[in-house]
């Protein structure tokens, strides 16, 4: 764990995966310790370090106090591309596609290049039913080929196998060898039943 002092009061966070358990670790103590250990930390004015404890939470499941710890945090740092991004995820996990959508494109505006963030800019776009805006955002991230593939699987998550072949076939347009979209593709073909990959 990391324990830092700023201005005479601590702070203790870092969130790390413990891959070799499959679980996460805060510091020496197991997940389900962190609430135990944030009620004995004082959270300052630190935007790192209110981020980490807004990813804790995010990582804990408690996605109100996430949003809340995010959106303290965004009044000192408006201008954050990630925090914005981390808000987005907090919303688009308590399914806000919405709230999460406006998230991901203030996110957008401030790191306008970043592939994250147009890759799930996308996403929620197409799964609000902005598909076309969403296609647009998804192509700018990972070429039209890989964008049809991802609006396919979404369109076979919603049950609209039609569409999804429609996606699947215009991704083989743009690349007749794409593993993603031939894999896709029998399975569309197997039935309307599956998910994304």
């Amino acid at each position: 764990m990391t324990v830092r002092q700023i201005s005479g009061d601590f702070v203790c966070v870092i969130f790390q995966p413990d891959a070799a358990q499959g679980r996460h670790r805060l510091g020496s103590k197991s997940a389900g310790d962190a609430p135990a250990l944030h009620r004995k930390c004082h959270i300052v004015e630190s935007g790192e370090a209110a981020e980490k404890l807004g990813d804790l939470k995010s990582a804990l499941n408690d996605y109100d106090r996430a949003i809340e710890i995010y959106q303290k945090v965004m009044t000192k740092l408006p201008k954050d591309a990630a925090l914005w991004f981390d808000l987005g995820q907090c919303h688009h996990r308590r399914k806000d596609f919405n709230e999460s959508a406006r998230c991901f494109q203030k996110a957008l505006e401030l790191d306008p290049e970043n592939r994250d963030y147009l890759k799930r800019y996308g996403l929620t776009l197409a799964w609000i039913g902005q598909t076309e805006q969403g296609l647009v955002y998804l192509t700018r991230a990972q070429g039209a080929a890989l964008a049809h593939v991802n609006i396919a699987g979404l369109m076979l998550t919603r049950g609209r196998h039609d569409l999804a072949m429609h996606h699947v076939q215009l991704a083989l347009r743009e690349n007749q060898q794409l593993p993603a979209a031939l894999d896709l593709l029998a399975r569309l073909e197997g039935g309307p039943t599956g998910a994304p990959q």
